[in-house]
Protein backbone atom coordinates (compact mmCIF):
# COMPACT_ATOMS: atom_id res chain seq x y z
CA UNK A 1 0.00 0.00 0.00
CA UNK A 2 0.88 3.57 0.79
CA UNK A 3 1.95 5.93 3.76
CA UNK A 4 2.33 9.34 4.60
CA UNK A 5 4.26 8.68 8.19
CA UNK A 6 7.94 9.19 8.12
CA UNK A 7 7.81 6.57 11.13
CA UNK A 8 6.17 4.42 9.58
CA UNK A 9 7.59 0.59 10.94
CA UNK A 10 10.59 -0.52 8.77
CA UNK A 11 12.81 -3.69 9.39
CA UNK A 12 16.20 -3.29 9.70
CA UNK A 13 18.40 -4.09 6.74
CA UNK A 14 15.18 -3.23 4.48
CA UNK A 15 15.71 -2.33 0.94
CA UNK A 16 14.45 1.54 1.91
CA UNK A 17 14.23 2.74 5.19
CA UNK A 18 13.53 6.74 4.71
CA UNK A 19 10.38 7.61 2.86
CA UNK A 20 11.85 10.03 0.29
CA UNK A 21 8.74 11.31 -0.66
CA UNK A 22 8.29 12.64 2.71
CA UNK A 23 11.78 13.86 3.07
CA UNK A 24 11.51 15.79 -0.38
CA UNK A 25 7.75 17.55 0.75
CA UNK A 26 9.24 18.73 3.80
CA UNK A 27 11.84 20.20 2.23
CA UNK A 28 9.73 22.48 -0.18
CA UNK A 29 6.72 22.79 2.77
CA UNK A 30 4.14 20.56 0.60
CA UNK A 31 1.61 19.03 3.10
CA UNK A 32 0.42 16.07 0.58
CA UNK A 33 3.05 13.38 0.32
CA UNK A 34 2.71 9.34 0.18
CA UNK A 35 5.32 6.39 -0.61
CA UNK A 36 4.81 2.67 -0.94
CA UNK A 37 5.56 -0.03 1.17
CA UNK A 38 5.79 -3.41 1.30
CA UNK A 39 5.66 -5.83 4.61
CA UNK A 40 5.67 -9.39 5.49
CA UNK A 41 3.85 -10.31 8.92
CA UNK A 42 4.72 -13.49 10.69
CA UNK A 43 2.50 -16.37 10.50
CA UNK A 44 1.15 -15.20 13.82
CA UNK A 45 0.58 -11.41 12.95
CA UNK A 46 2.49 -10.86 15.99
CA UNK A 47 5.78 -9.64 14.46
CA UNK A 48 7.61 -8.62 10.99
CA UNK A 49 9.50 -10.78 8.94
CA UNK A 50 10.53 -7.35 7.06
CA UNK A 51 8.46 -4.07 5.72
CA UNK A 52 10.08 -1.90 3.38
CA UNK A 53 9.21 1.85 1.92
CA UNK A 54 8.96 1.64 -1.88
CA UNK A 55 9.07 4.89 -3.79
CA UNK A 56 10.78 7.93 -5.06
CA UNK A 57 10.64 11.71 -4.25
CA UNK A 58 7.19 11.79 -5.99
CA UNK A 59 4.10 10.18 -5.11
CA UNK A 60 3.68 6.28 -5.59
CA UNK A 61 1.26 4.06 -4.87
CA UNK A 62 1.63 0.68 -5.02
CA UNK A 63 -1.88 -1.45 -5.72
CA UNK A 64 -0.94 -4.67 -5.92
CA UNK A 65 0.75 -7.72 -4.72
CA UNK A 66 1.36 -11.51 -5.85
CA UNK A 67 4.09 -13.96 -4.59
CA UNK A 68 6.12 -17.09 -6.58
CA UNK A 69 6.70 -20.23 -4.69
CA UNK A 70 10.58 -19.09 -3.26
CA UNK A 71 8.95 -16.02 -1.75
CA UNK A 72 9.53 -13.24 -3.99
CA UNK A 73 6.82 -10.48 -3.81
CA UNK A 74 5.87 -8.63 -6.95
CA UNK A 75 4.35 -5.37 -6.35
CA UNK A 76 2.67 -3.43 -9.06
CA UNK A 77 0.73 0.19 -8.89
CA UNK A 78 1.48 3.22 -10.31
CA UNK A 79 4.08 6.12 -9.73
CA UNK A 80 4.65 9.66 -10.42
CA UNK A 81 8.55 9.45 -9.38
CA UNK A 82 11.16 9.87 -11.82
CA UNK A 83 13.36 8.19 -9.29
CA UNK A 84 11.15 5.52 -8.73
CA UNK A 85 13.74 2.69 -8.16
CA UNK A 86 14.53 0.80 -11.07
CA UNK A 87 17.33 -2.55 -12.02
CA UNK A 88 20.05 -2.47 -14.74
CA UNK A 89 18.68 -3.82 -17.41
CA UNK A 90 14.82 -4.04 -16.79
CA UNK A 91 12.39 -3.28 -19.57
CA UNK A 92 12.15 0.15 -19.40
CA UNK A 93 14.12 2.84 -16.61
CA UNK A 94 12.68 5.97 -16.96
CA UNK A 95 9.09 6.94 -15.91
CA UNK A 96 7.74 8.79 -19.10
CA UNK A 97 5.67 11.13 -17.50
CA UNK A 98 7.05 14.86 -17.71
CA UNK A 99 4.05 16.61 -15.84
CA UNK A 100 3.04 16.68 -12.54
CA UNK A 101 -0.44 14.54 -13.66
CA UNK A 102 1.50 12.05 -15.38
CA UNK A 103 2.59 8.87 -14.07
CA UNK A 104 3.67 5.17 -14.90
CA UNK A 105 2.22 2.11 -14.00
CA UNK A 106 5.35 0.10 -12.85
CA UNK A 107 6.47 -3.90 -11.80
CA UNK A 108 8.56 -4.38 -8.66
CA UNK A 109 10.19 -8.22 -7.58
CA UNK A 110 11.42 -7.94 -4.26
CA UNK A 111 13.52 -10.45 -2.45
CA UNK A 112 12.64 -12.80 0.19
CA UNK A 113 13.96 -11.06 2.49
CA UNK A 114 12.85 -7.75 1.88
CA UNK A 115 16.34 -6.59 1.37
CA UNK A 116 16.88 -6.24 -2.60
CA UNK A 117 15.13 -5.48 -5.65
CA UNK A 118 15.39 -8.87 -8.02
CA UNK A 119 13.85 -6.33 -10.38
CA UNK A 120 12.03 -2.82 -10.93
CA UNK A 121 11.04 -1.52 -14.18
CA UNK A 122 8.09 1.36 -15.42
CA UNK A 123 5.51 0.58 -17.70
CA UNK A 124 3.77 3.25 -20.11
CA UNK A 125 4.31 5.92 -22.54
CA UNK A 126 8.52 6.64 -22.35
CA UNK A 127 7.90 9.98 -24.16
CA UNK A 128 4.46 11.24 -22.65
CA UNK A 129 4.30 15.64 -22.65
CA UNK A 130 0.66 15.16 -21.49
CA UNK A 131 -1.34 14.62 -18.21
CA UNK A 132 -3.01 11.27 -18.87
CA UNK A 133 -1.80 8.52 -16.18
CA UNK A 134 -0.79 4.72 -16.53
CA UNK A 135 -1.73 2.67 -13.81
CA UNK A 136 -2.07 -1.03 -12.78
CA UNK A 137 -4.37 -2.22 -10.13
CA UNK A 138 -4.13 -6.22 -10.50
CA UNK A 139 -0.69 -8.33 -10.64
CA UNK A 140 -0.64 -12.73 -10.98
CA UNK A 141 2.93 -14.07 -11.26
CA UNK A 142 2.63 -18.13 -13.18
CA UNK A 143 4.81 -20.84 -12.07
CA UNK A 144 7.42 -19.90 -15.02
CA UNK A 145 8.46 -16.51 -12.79
CA UNK A 146 6.09 -14.33 -15.41
CA UNK A 147 4.46 -11.32 -14.45
CA UNK A 148 0.65 -10.25 -15.66
CA UNK A 149 -0.81 -7.08 -14.57
CA UNK A 150 -3.70 -5.49 -15.60
CA UNK A 151 -4.52 -1.56 -15.49
CA UNK A 152 -5.75 1.45 -17.38
CA UNK A 153 -3.89 4.15 -19.65
CA UNK A 154 -5.42 7.27 -21.06
CA UNK A 155 -1.86 7.88 -23.22
CA UNK A 156 -1.71 7.38 -26.91
CA UNK A 157 1.56 5.65 -27.07
CA UNK A 158 1.09 2.96 -24.26
CA UNK A 159 3.41 -0.08 -25.51
CA UNK A 160 1.90 -2.85 -26.94
CA UNK A 161 3.42 -5.65 -28.60
CA UNK A 162 3.42 -5.92 -32.19
CA UNK A 163 0.21 -8.66 -33.64
CA UNK A 164 -1.18 -7.78 -29.80
CA UNK A 165 -5.22 -8.18 -30.01
CA UNK A 166 -5.41 -4.00 -29.25
CA UNK A 167 -2.17 -1.89 -30.22
CA UNK A 168 -3.64 2.07 -29.77
CA UNK A 169 -5.71 3.73 -27.88
CA UNK A 170 -9.61 3.58 -28.91
CA UNK A 171 -10.28 7.04 -26.64
CA UNK A 172 -10.16 8.31 -23.20
CA UNK A 173 -9.20 5.45 -20.95
CA UNK A 174 -8.47 1.94 -22.44
CA UNK A 175 -7.68 -1.14 -20.12
CA UNK A 176 -4.53 -2.93 -20.63
CA UNK A 177 -2.80 -6.16 -20.10
CA UNK A 178 0.79 -6.79 -20.12
CA UNK A 179 2.60 -10.22 -19.67
CA UNK A 180 6.41 -9.86 -18.71
CA UNK A 181 8.93 -12.17 -19.09
CA UNK A 182 10.60 -14.11 -15.67
CA UNK A 183 13.70 -11.62 -15.80
CA UNK A 184 11.63 -8.40 -16.11
CA UNK A 185 13.81 -7.45 -19.17
CA UNK A 186 10.60 -8.01 -22.01
CA UNK A 187 7.35 -7.97 -22.43
CA UNK A 188 6.11 -11.25 -23.79
CA UNK A 189 2.69 -9.43 -24.73
CA UNK A 190 0.94 -5.89 -23.77
CA UNK A 191 -2.41 -4.98 -25.89
CA UNK A 192 -5.00 -2.54 -25.11
CA UNK A 193 -8.76 -3.40 -24.23
CA UNK A 194 -11.41 -0.62 -24.91
CA UNK A 195 -13.42 1.39 -26.58
CA UNK A 196 -14.13 4.86 -27.27
CA UNK A 197 -15.08 6.24 -24.11
CA UNK A 198 -13.83 5.23 -20.48
CA UNK A 199 -12.99 1.57 -19.85
CA UNK A 200 -11.35 0.59 -16.12
CA UNK A 201 -9.70 -2.65 -16.19
CA UNK A 202 -9.57 -3.51 -12.27
CA UNK A 203 -8.78 -7.23 -11.52
CA UNK A 204 -6.80 -9.97 -13.16
CA UNK A 205 -6.84 -14.02 -12.74
CA UNK A 206 -4.83 -16.43 -14.80
CA UNK A 207 -5.76 -19.91 -15.36
CA UNK A 208 -3.37 -22.95 -15.26
CA UNK A 209 -3.04 -22.71 -19.07
CA UNK A 210 -2.12 -19.23 -18.84
CA UNK A 211 -5.09 -17.70 -20.18
CA UNK A 212 -5.98 -13.90 -17.84
CA UNK A 213 -9.21 -13.10 -17.63
CA UNK A 214 -9.99 -9.49 -17.02
CA UNK A 215 -12.98 -7.81 -14.99
CA UNK A 216 -13.64 -3.98 -14.87
CA UNK A 217 -15.99 -1.38 -16.11
CA UNK A 218 -17.11 0.46 -19.27
CA UNK A 219 -18.66 3.63 -19.88
CA UNK A 220 -17.70 2.61 -24.03
CA UNK A 221 -20.78 1.02 -26.29
CA UNK A 222 -18.50 -0.20 -28.08
CA UNK A 223 -16.19 -1.93 -25.93
CA UNK A 224 -15.04 -5.17 -27.22
CA UNK A 225 -17.44 -8.36 -26.76
CA UNK A 226 -17.38 -11.58 -28.92
CA UNK A 227 -20.35 -12.97 -30.70
CA UNK A 228 -22.60 -15.07 -28.63
CA UNK A 229 -21.53 -13.98 -25.19
CA UNK A 230 -23.61 -13.30 -22.30
CA UNK A 231 -24.19 -9.86 -23.36
CA UNK A 232 -23.06 -8.13 -25.92
CA UNK A 233 -24.94 -4.45 -25.33
CA UNK A 234 -24.35 -1.69 -22.75
CA UNK A 235 -27.21 -1.05 -20.76
CA UNK A 236 -26.57 1.98 -19.15
CA UNK A 237 -24.97 4.96 -19.80
CA UNK A 238 -22.87 5.55 -16.48
CA UNK A 239 -21.45 1.91 -16.86
CA UNK A 240 -21.70 -1.45 -16.90
CA UNK A 241 -19.15 -4.28 -15.73
CA UNK A 242 -17.68 -6.76 -17.99
CA UNK A 243 -15.65 -9.95 -18.30
CA UNK A 244 -12.80 -10.65 -20.49
CA UNK A 245 -10.77 -14.23 -21.70
CA UNK A 246 -7.56 -13.42 -23.32
CA UNK A 247 -5.45 -16.62 -25.09
CA UNK A 248 -2.07 -17.41 -24.26
CA UNK A 249 -0.54 -14.47 -26.46
CA UNK A 250 -2.81 -11.93 -25.81
CA UNK A 251 -3.63 -11.63 -29.94
CA UNK A 252 -6.90 -12.81 -29.28
CA UNK A 253 -10.41 -12.71 -27.23
CA UNK A 254 -11.95 -16.06 -26.35
CA UNK A 255 -14.47 -14.46 -25.40
CA UNK A 256 -15.42 -10.81 -24.12
CA UNK A 257 -18.87 -9.67 -22.29
CA UNK A 258 -20.65 -6.54 -20.74
CA UNK A 259 -22.64 -7.49 -17.42
CA UNK A 260 -25.00 -5.09 -16.24
CA UNK A 261 -28.48 -3.65 -15.82
CA UNK A 262 -30.53 -0.48 -16.64
CA UNK A 263 -28.82 1.57 -14.07
CA UNK A 264 -30.33 3.25 -10.60
CA UNK A 265 -31.93 6.62 -9.90
CA UNK A 266 -28.54 8.45 -9.44
CA UNK A 267 -25.31 9.09 -11.45
CA UNK A 268 -23.01 7.21 -9.06
CA UNK A 269 -25.03 3.90 -9.28
CA UNK A 270 -23.40 2.16 -12.32
CA UNK A 271 -22.25 -1.67 -12.38
CA UNK A 272 -18.91 -2.56 -11.65
CA UNK A 273 -16.45 -5.66 -11.45
CA UNK A 274 -13.78 -5.34 -9.19
CA UNK A 275 -12.61 -8.50 -8.39
CA UNK A 276 -12.12 -12.16 -10.29
CA UNK A 277 -10.81 -15.66 -9.61
CA UNK A 278 -10.86 -18.97 -12.09
CA UNK A 279 -11.04 -22.03 -10.83
CA UNK A 280 -9.79 -25.30 -12.87
CA UNK A 281 -12.94 -26.15 -14.74
CA UNK A 282 -12.31 -22.45 -15.81
CA UNK A 283 -15.28 -20.86 -14.83
CA UNK A 284 -14.53 -17.37 -13.63
CA UNK A 285 -16.49 -16.48 -10.67
CA UNK A 286 -16.44 -11.50 -10.52
CA UNK A 287 -17.63 -9.64 -7.34
CA UNK A 288 -18.59 -5.87 -7.91
CA UNK A 289 -21.40 -2.93 -7.42
CA UNK A 290 -24.31 -2.88 -9.03
CA UNK A 291 -26.84 0.66 -9.24
CA UNK A 292 -29.51 -1.68 -11.35
CA UNK A 293 -32.79 -3.48 -10.19
CA UNK A 294 -32.47 -5.77 -13.24
CA UNK A 295 -28.73 -6.81 -12.99
CA UNK A 296 -29.05 -10.39 -13.73
CA UNK A 297 -30.17 -12.73 -11.26
CA UNK A 298 -30.51 -16.15 -11.84
CA UNK A 299 -33.82 -18.41 -10.50
CA UNK A 300 -32.17 -20.07 -7.27
CA UNK A 301 -29.98 -16.85 -6.29
CA UNK A 302 -29.19 -16.55 -2.78
CA UNK A 303 -30.88 -12.75 -3.01
CA UNK A 304 -32.79 -11.12 -5.58
CA UNK A 305 -33.59 -7.85 -4.63
CA UNK A 306 -31.46 -4.90 -4.64
CA UNK A 307 -31.89 -3.77 -1.19
CA UNK A 308 -30.35 -0.47 -1.41
CA UNK A 309 -33.62 0.85 -3.42
CA UNK A 310 -35.32 0.27 -0.28
CA UNK A 311 -34.05 2.89 1.56
CA UNK A 312 -34.22 6.72 1.15
CA UNK A 313 -30.60 7.29 0.41
CA UNK A 314 -28.52 7.93 -2.78
CA UNK A 315 -26.79 4.91 -2.29
CA UNK A 316 -29.01 2.80 -4.17
CA UNK A 317 -26.27 0.14 -4.97
CA UNK A 318 -25.25 -3.28 -3.71
CA UNK A 319 -22.93 -6.13 -3.89
CA UNK A 320 -23.01 -9.02 -6.41
CA UNK A 321 -21.35 -12.29 -7.01
CA UNK A 322 -21.43 -14.35 -10.46
CA UNK A 323 -19.99 -16.98 -11.97
CA UNK A 324 -19.55 -17.81 -15.61
CA UNK A 325 -19.00 -21.11 -17.20
CA UNK A 326 -16.18 -21.83 -19.34
CA UNK A 327 -17.41 -19.86 -22.64
CA UNK A 328 -18.75 -16.79 -21.44
CA UNK A 329 -22.15 -17.19 -22.68
CA UNK A 330 -24.12 -18.31 -19.66
CA UNK A 331 -24.11 -17.67 -15.65
CA UNK A 332 -23.99 -20.33 -13.33
CA UNK A 333 -25.27 -18.61 -10.87
CA UNK A 334 -25.57 -14.74 -10.33
CA UNK A 335 -26.84 -12.94 -6.79
CA UNK A 336 -27.22 -9.58 -5.20
CA UNK A 337 -25.04 -9.52 -1.68
CA UNK A 338 -25.94 -6.39 0.34
CA UNK A 339 -28.37 -4.67 2.62
CA UNK A 340 -30.36 -1.69 2.33
CA UNK A 341 -27.70 1.16 2.92
CA UNK A 342 -24.82 1.24 0.09
CA UNK A 343 -22.44 -1.39 -0.87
Amino acid sequence: GYTLSTDFPVTSGAYQTKNKEAIAAAATKATYSYSGFVTKLNALGTGLVYSTFLGGSTEDGPAAVALDTEGNAYITGSTFSKDFPTTKGAYQVTNGGTTVGSSNAFVTKLNPTGTGLVYSTFLGDPNSADDPADGANAIVVDPSGSAYIAGSTAHSKFPATAGAYQTKNSGGMDGFVAKFNSAGSALEYSTLLGGSTDDYLESLAVDQDGFAYLAGWTYSTNFPVTTGAFQTKLKYVNGNGFVTKLNTTGTSLVYSTYLGGTGGSSEGDWDACYGIAVDTTGDAYVVGQTGSLDFPITPDAYQHQNLAFSAPNYLDYTGFVTEFNPTGEKLIYSTFFGGNGGD
